[in-house]
């Protein structure tokens, strides 16, 4: 999954994650399962996110600089 990809289906799911309150655990639990499972396809995993991590994290911080620009400056 390329940082594309993963930024878009990332925007799908967040508002369900917002709404479920137990969203944490369900997450932790499928992280566990995997792990524990199938490890091989964990760690293939991992690895993926680790050459876009530093690409997701800039986009994220881009979105929220831009997020509270527009909360400071309402365009009424």
């Amino acid at each position: 999954m390329d940082k594309k990809e993963y930024l878009e289906e990332s925007d799908k799911i967040e508002p369900h994650l917002d709404r479920d309150s137990n969203s944490y655990e369900k997450l932790q639990y499928t992280f566990v399962w995997l792990k524990s499972r199938m490890p091989e396809l964990h760690n293939d995993i991992v690895k993926n996110f680790q050459q876009i991590e530093a690409s997701v994290y800039a986009h994220r911080q881009e979105q929220d600089a831009k997020d509270e620009q527009d909360v400071n400056n309402p365009r009424f």
